[in-house]
């Protein structure tokens, strides 16, 4: 016997846009999310990168500034779009936080905080005092972060996407 899961609530995060309209404009009308080098690196890089214009102005609510990070702020900005957080919120009133579960996705946008944080360590000696390894960068930390912000304590799974900049296509890890 095989029971389906439902999925009841979704939404997108990417250089195409915020949200799953927004995508499937960007889909039906061919555009792309890609620019040349990333705005965050000094030099810049001769190559194409995917970024979120919005990701700037995301800030994240004072229990959740041990998360700051990169990777969470676009997960925050996703919670808050296509009334997911709203959606989330009425299965937790109708079944319970222990019964509600979240899938996500994420690429490797949490490394920068890492990378800085090792830069940081090389030069003094020490990580930064407001490095969290835990809640920026551990495989768990992006399922962990939306089940906090989203106050659920059910079942959490994270799908990582990255593709080497030495492969031809893209590679997948669940």
């Amino acid at each position: 016997m095989t029971l389906a899961l439902p999925i009841t609530a979704s939404t997108l995060i990417s250089p195409l846009g915020q949200g799953l309209q927004a995508h499937a404009v960007a889909l039906q009308t061919q555009q792309a999310g890609l620019r040349p080098h990333l705005q965050a690196f000094d030099p810049k890089l001769n190559s194409f990168f995917g970024e979120v214009d919005a990701l700037a102005e995301v800030q994240l609510p004072a229990v959740l500034q041990p998360y700051h990070c990169r990777n969470h702020q676009l997960a925050w900005l996703a919670l808050q779009t296509d009334g997911f957080a709203e959606t989330v919120a009425q299965a937790v009133a109708r079944y319970g936080a222990h019964r509600i579960g979240i899938a996500v996705g994420t690429s490797t946008s949490g490394i920068l905080e890492t990378e800085l944080a090792l830069m940081h360590k090389a030069q003094h000696g020490c990580f930064p005092a407001d490095y969290h390894y835990e809640h920026t960068h551990r495989m768990n930390a992006l399922a962990d972060f939306c089940a906090e912000a989203l106050e659920i304590s059910g079942p959490g799974w994270r799908m990582i996407w990255w593709m080497p900049w030495w492969s031809v296509g893209s590679t997948a890890s669940a």
